[in-house]
């Protein structure tokens, strides 16, 4: 397969445009990704132990459908402790 990033400036319905939903094969029914239960337990270790200072002390809200959102933009700070 060949890449073509002009795929994604051309309208719907153009033989170039991406077929929907097609990138998401791997996780629809009997033929889920393997590895996607070890992806999401490593991000959600990555998670747990990654420090992370809030400004104002405001928290991540689940908005819709499973995506997290900062409320009101808020500024996050990662440091790095070695």
């Amino acid at each position: 397969m060949e890449f073509l990033p002009e795929r994604f400036i051309v309208v719907e319905g153009h033989p170039l445009h991406p077929v929907k939903n097609a990138w998401r094969l791997f996780e629809l029914w009997n033929t889920r990704c393997i590895g996607e239960e070890l992806a999401m337990i490593e991000m959600k270790l990555v998670g747990r132990t990654t420090p992370l200072d809030s400004v104002g002390r405001e928290y991540v809200y689940r908005v819709s459908g499973g995506i997290g959102s900062v409320k009101d933009k808020l500024p996050t700070r990662i440091k790095l402790h070695v």
